[in-house]
C-alpha cells in the first residue's frame, strides 16, 4: 500500500523524489515534509524490529553526564515528578533519571528490550504509545530521542504526547535534519536514508509547524552536530569497493564520542566546535533537529 496524501497536511500534492526511489521518498509540495510513500507491513516491521540491534556497549560517563545535563534543563518543568521516553531503548537514559527521583516510563517496540527495562525495575510498554495506558496531563516531560523518524502518523503521534503532558509541560525530542549539510552532500547515500527502519524526514520548517498544529509552544529548537563517522561510513558503505569490516565499523562509531570527550575539555579544539555548531544552527543545517517545545493547550 501507498500514501496518496501528505501524513501531515493531508495534501495530495506529493512530489517523487526520483533519487530516493530506492526508499520510497517523496516531498509533499505544501508543507514540505519528506516521507516513504511506501507503508511498510506490519510482518515488515515485526521482522526488522525482532532483530533491531540495541548497542550495550555505547553508554559511557560522557554520555551518562549528557544525560545528566540534559535531565538538569527539565528541572523546572518538574512539577508531578514523572517523565515518558518514548522509544527509550534499553532505558539508558531512564536509569539516569530515576536515579535522579524522577518516576519514570517507557515504550519500545522490542520485546527484548522491554524485558531488559523489567530487569531495571522500569514501567516499559511494548508497542506503541498507546494513551490506555496512562493518565491525560500524566507527565511533566516527555521525550522522544531519535524516534520520529520511524513513525508514519507523526500528526498522530504528537497529538497523544500533547494529551499526556499537563498543561505546561515539556516535549523534548531530537530526530534527524533531511536538510542536513550532511543529506546535502551524501544524498541517498547519508545511511540515515533507510527503509523500514525510518519513514519519515523532517526540516525545521516542517517539524515546527506540526508542532505549532498540534498544540505546542517554541522554546528552542535547533539544528546541530555533524557526525564525521556517519558521514565517513555512509561514504564507505556506497563505494563498490573498500566496505568497512566491523572492527573499523565499532571504530568509526566510537569517533563521535572520542570528539565529545575532547570537547568535554575547554580548549582550542572545543571552540572549534562551538562554532561550527552555531554556524550549522544558523544556517539550519545541523545533523540533528533539537527541540523544546511546552504544551500551551
Amino acid at each position: 500500500m501507498k500514501h496518496s496524501h501528505c501524513i501531515a497536511c493531508h495534501q495530495n500534492k506529493l512530489k517523487v523524489l526520483e533519487k530516493y526511489s530506492k526508499t520510497y521518498l517523496v516531498q509533499c509540495k505544501s508543507c514540505k515534509l519528506v516521507f516513504s510513500q511506501q507503508i511498510p507491513t506490519i510482518e515488515e516491521l515485526n521482522n526488522y524490529y525482532k532483530v533491531y540491534a540495541y548497542d550495550h556497549d555505547n553508554y559511557s560517563q560522557l554520555t551518562e553526564q549528557r544525560y545528566l545535563d540534559l535531565l538538569k534543563s527539565f528541572e523546572k518543568y518538574r512539577v508531578s515528578n514523572t517523565i515518558l521516553d518514548v522509544g527509550c531503548g534499553n532505558g539508558f537514559f531512564l536509569e539516569v533519571a530515576q536515579k535522579q527521583g524522577w518516576k519514570v516510563y517507557g515504550t519500545e517496540f522490542s520485546e527484548k528490550a522491554v524485558e531488559i527495562l523489567k530487569e531495571k525495575g522500569i514501567d516499559g510498554k511494548l508497542g506503541a504509545l498507546d494513551l490506555a495506558n496512562y493518565s491525560g496531563g500524566m507527565f511533566d516531560v516527555i521525550t522522544s530521542l531519535e524516534v520520529l523518524e520511524h513513525i508514519n502518523n507523526p500528526v498522530e503521534e504528537l497529538s497523544k504526547f500533547n494529551k499526556l503532558l499537563r498543561v505546561g509541560g515539556l516535549l523534548y525530542a531530537t530526530t534527524p535534519n533531511f536538510s542536513s549539510l550532511s543529506r546535502l552532500l551524501l544524498k541517498e547515500n547519508w545511511n540515515i536514508i533507510t527503509y523500514p527502519e525510518h519513514l519519515t524526514y523532517y526540516t525545521k520548517t516542517s517539524l515546527s509547524g506540526m508542532l505549532v498544529n498540534t498544540g505546542f509552544r517554541k522554546l528552542v529548537f535547533n539544528t546541530t552536530g555533524f557526525s564525521m563517522s556517519r558521514f565517513y561510513l555512509s561514504r564507505q558503505v556506497s563505494s563498490k569497493e573498500n566496505l568497512p569490516n566491523t572492527e573499523n565499523t565499532k571504530e568509526l562509531k566510537n569517533t563521535d564520542e572520542k570528539i565529545r570527550y575532547r570537547m568535554s575539555k575547554k580548549g582550542l579544539f572545543s571552540l572549534l566546535v562551538i562554532t561550527a555548531n552555531f554556524l550549522l544552527n544558523l544556517l539550519k543545517m545541523g545533523d540533528t533537529l533539537k527541540i523544546y517545545y511546552v504544551k500551551s493547550k
